[in-house]
């Protein structure tokens, strides 16, 4: 059975596999967006609908 230590092991390896191939296809620009959103905040008074 894996203990706590193997399991974040395991995630931070995942997780550097996983930023090297996002490294590969976007921009340090894409990638900072995605990391750090901007403009994220509940539009006041919105005069917009969806289905």
């Amino acid at each position: 059975m894996a203990n706590d230590k193997d399991v974040d092991k395991f995630a931070q390896e995942l997780q550097k596999q996983i930023m090297e191939q996002v490294r590969k296809r976007y921009s340090e620009t894409v990638i900072d967006h995605w990391q750090n959103p901007r403009n994220f905040r509940k539009i006041e008074n919105p005069d917009g609908y969806a289905k």
